[in-house]
């Protein structure tokens, strides 16, 4: 999957990523951003996710997120994607 991320931050300026990524059947997700972060989390309910952003230098954060976008339906009998975590990660 392609996405893009805004994030706002504390002073109200907001970051634009843009993202790829897998959902698996079982909730869990994975983004990938290009720079090296990875977020690995899973699906609360259908407009929310969490779980732990590892960044590129190895900071973690655990982090929430609310789907603020148009809903996304996924197609009658599409199979799930599956990837790995990045290089080496599950």
């Amino acid at each position: 999957m392609d996405g893009v991320v805004w994030v706002k931050g504390l002073f109200g300026v907001v970051t634009v990523y843009h993202v790829k990524g897998a959902v698996f059947e079982d909730g869990r997700v994975c983004v990938l951003h290009g720079s090296g972060h990875v977020f690995k989390g899973n699906f609360e309910d259908e407009d929310r996710i969490s779980g732990v952003l590892t960044t590129a230098k190895g900071s973690r954060l655990e982090l929430e997120a609310d789907r603020v976008g148009p809903k996304i339906e996924k197609k009658r009998g599409e199979a799930p994607e599956r990837a790995r975590c990045g290089p080496g990660k599950g």
